[in-house]
């Protein structure tokens, strides 16, 4: 069985974020501070919206980088997703 896989860039992220009223750098950096993005040696990095959860915040993501993850979830209707960053 082939797991269904839905593939976003990081800045898809970013465009979400301009709507929301962040600069396309202010919201790079809030993310990239908190990495979100791939980077390095690692090209993609897998996601599932319980990561952005507002009250248990389970990975220590910043105020900044949870409205703007659960935001692009929510445009996009997404429950998992791979980030990838070319």
């Amino acid at each position: 069985m082939v797991k269904r896989v839905t593939l976003v860039d990081f800045t898809d992220t970013l465009f979400v974020a301009e709507k929301m009223g962040y600069s396309w750098n202010q919201a790079h950096d809030i993310l990239v501070r908190d990495e979100i993005c791939p980077m390095y040696e690692c090209n993609k990095r897998e996601y599932h919206v319980s990561d952005f959860n507002e009250k248990s915040n389970p990975y220590g993501y910043s105020e900044d980088t949870l409205k703007i993850m659960n935001a692009f979830c929510k445009e996009h209707n997404l429950k998992e997703f791979t980030m990838v960053n070319d």
